[in-house]
């Protein structure tokens, strides 16, 4: 897994979240590229949502809505799974 950290957007908040490239498999397609989101608090990764999509931009979306809105970790799973639902629902 590579990890890319969008350093040319002004951070805010007290989390920062970082693009991380994934490969996995799945039994009907196969390997798969696709990208997650590392949660951090410094530089210790505190969070980790895999498989937000296979379109970088889609992913890069989540995150700066993130940045901007720094929700509760505890929440983060649920805002994710409704960010998955809106890109795939149009």
């Amino acid at each position: 897994m590579e990890d890319y950290s969008l350093s040319d957007k002004e951070k805010c908040g007290i989390y920062t979240y970082r693009l991380i490239e994934e490969k996995l498999t799945d039994e009907e397609i196969g390997e798969y590229d696709t990208y997650g989101v590392g949660v951090y608090e410094g530089e210790r990764r505190v969070y980790f949502i895999s498989d937000i999509s296979t379109v970088i931009e889609e992913a890069e979306l989540f995150i700066l809505r993130c940045e901007r809105e720094q929700p509760e970790l505890v929440h983060l799973h649920d805002i994710a799974e409704d960010f998955i639902a809106e890109i795939y629902s149009d």
